[in-house]
């Protein structure tokens, strides 16, 4: 800094007072930003430390400024800590350099893998439904720069700037708002969704391969919308409100079908004896893919909708690795193909409308085996089995109906067999009487009565496959 062009202490006291309406400094003057009261900071600070009592009353005076206008903005200051800031693709908080001493945003160049980004979300308990805001945002300087804001669902602004470094930074309060630097916007708030705790994203995206520098950022309540207003944005609104509560019953309906398939007992949960695979695979939850710049932009809704499914996928999965520890059959569902099973003949494993793979027996001579040591062979069992065709599961070696199930359905069936192995090792053997026949999964259940006298799965001790999806939607 040129110490010739610096202002006097004079200079400086009358720039002071001039940031309010009157000598008591209570109301600031309209068009005074935080950009400006940072700037008579520094200001002060180079004043010699000759005018020490002069420069502390100066000090307080800015000071008392600054909490005046901070307590009017919404979104927290660019600090050397980052506090309320969300930040990636290499963009961090400088303390300040040698071109601008405050802290303030550094974006980056954008990488080929992401752009430099910088956001922040402004909770719904500070907004007010049906309102006008104001944003404001000094650039130090931009690059395609993109300033975005959002609420629920709707892209507010996407504005690009450009700004150069050689822009002329202002010199006078009135300057600010004037200057290049300077971009102002007006965000209109609609509903406030009950489910929302963060109503509202202010960030930044540099996708170019230049820097880009934001020294302040403010958003101020302004007045309510007109009648005309509220009316635009209840109507840009409404296919979000739509689409969200579509995916949020899907997500409810979902999960009250899961609690029909077991008990809780303590930490743990109970499958109920016609829990199936079947029934966890027609689960099904309406989801929405967001590209990265849409999870930026509506980052409230995205972490709502994902903690949301997390949940739900979350009791799914633990149903599921259930199934597969009472299960005593390894590879149930033929996820991994013909592993662990004896083949002996011609098979495929070709999913019909899934991604699943299915067992296809294709002709009358194949038969496919495994072996299987109990647990406890003086137990009662089940073997359930879902299959299309004409074919039979034989628990012991062929002969005995007592241990056989016969399938015959021309699309998919659950077939059931309830039965004493009394040995301890069977090794259930599938054929085909049928050119097709066609198994989604079986399962050997060990069963036992519960505290209400109904039979129940047992859960054993060592059971491959516990955390493998399924195929079905909510695995994924």
């Amino acid at each position: 800094m040129d110490t010739h062009c610096l202002p006097t202490l004079n200079d400086i006291q009358k720039l002071v007072d001039n940031l309010f309406t009157s000598a008591d400094h209570i109301t600031l003057k309209p068009g005074t930003t935080r950009f400006w009261i940072d700037h008579l900071q520094d200001l002060i600070e180079s004043l010699s430390n000759s005018y020490a009592v002069e420069k502390r009353i100066l000090k307080n005076t800015v000071i008392q400024a600054k909490k005046i206008i901070d307590s009017n903005n919404l979104v927290m200051n660019i600090t050397p800590n980052g506090t309320g800031w969300e930040l990636s693709g290499r963009t961090f908080i400088s303390a300040g350099d040698s071109e601008y001493g405050n802290p303030h945003l550094v974006l980056p160049p954008a990488t080929s893998i992401e752009p430099a980004v910088a956001y922040q979300t402004v909770a719904s308990s500070k907004l007010q439904a049906y309102t006008s805001y104001e944003l404001t945002v000094f650039c130090l300087q931009a690059a395609e720069l993109c300033i975005f804001a959002s609420t629920n669902y709707i892209n507010q602004l996407n504005d690009t700037v450009n700004i150069s470094v050689s822009e002329p930074m202002p010199t006078s309060l009135e300057q600010v708002t004037t200057n290049a630097h300077y971009r102002t916007y007006r965000i209109k708030v609609g509903a406030l969704q009950p489910y929302m705790k963060d109503g509202m994203v202010i960030g930044f995206v540099n996708q170019s391969s230049k820097l880009s520098k934001i020294s302040h950022v403010s958003l101020t309540k302004k007045r309510p919308l007109t009648a005309s207003e509220k009316q635009e944005i209840q109507n840009a609104e409404q296919p979000y409100i739509d689409e969200i509560t579509q995916i949020i019953t899907s997500l409810e309906d979902a999960s009250k079908q899961l609690e029909t398939f077991y008990h809780v007992s303590g930490q743990d949960i109970i499958l109920k004896s016609h829990t199936t695979y079947t029934d966890l695979q027609q689960i099904t939850m309406l989801q929405k893919e967001f590209s990265l710049i849409e999870r930026i932009f509506f980052a409230p809704t995205v972490t709502f909708l994902e903690h949301q499914k997390s949940l739900v996928t979350s009791i799914f999965l633990r149903i599921f690795n259930a199934l597969q520890k009472c299960n005593l059959v390894k590879n149930p569902l033929f996820l991994h193909k013909s592993l662990n099973w004896t083949v002996d003949g011609s098979v495929n494993f070709l999913g019909q409308n899934t991604n699943k793979p299915i067992l296809n027996l294709l002709d009358g001579d194949t038969t496919v085996s495994q072996e299987i040591c109990l647990p406890n062979h003086t137990a009662a069992h089940r073997v359930r089995v879902r299959s299309m065709g004409t074919g039979t599961i034989s628990i012991m070696p062929p002969g005995d109906q007592d241990y056989m199930l016969f399938c015959d359905s021309s699309g998919f069936n659950i077939y059931t067999l309830d039965f004493y192995p009394h040995v301890p090792d069977i090794e259930p053997l599938i054929s085909s009487e049928d050119p097709d026949f066609s198994i989604d999964w079986i399962e050997i259940q060990e069963m036992r009565l519960d505290a209400y006298g109904h039979y129940v799965p047992v859960e054993q001790t060592q059971i491959a496959d516990t955390d493998t999806p399924c195929g079905c939607n909510c695995c994924s």
